[in-house]
């Protein structure tokens, strides 16, 4: 999605639009990818990263019954 801005000009030659990037775009996210030990579960690598278990869960598509296993590899966005 691009948005443009038009500046005034006396000649046809000065009208000349002028790309403003998009704020999406600039946005990054960063994020770690966690790798599941045994006696992990969500709740438990949440509250070592500070983020919610939902969230983890949510990122990674998993759903209920919110099983994980040794060795899954999990991002967790910061």
């Amino acid at each position: 999605n691009e948005s443009y801005v038009f500046v005034k000009g006396g000649s046809s030659a000065e009208n000349e639009k002028t790309e403003i990037p998009d704020k999406a775009e600039e946005k990054t996210t960063a994020y770690i990818t966690y790798t599941v030990k045994k006696g992990d579960y969500l709740i438990k690598i949440g509250k070592v990263h500070n983020v919610s278990w939902t969230k983890i869960a949510k990122d990674n598509n998993i759903k209920f019954p919110y099983m994980i296993r040794v060795g899954q590899k999990l991002k967790i966005n910061l």
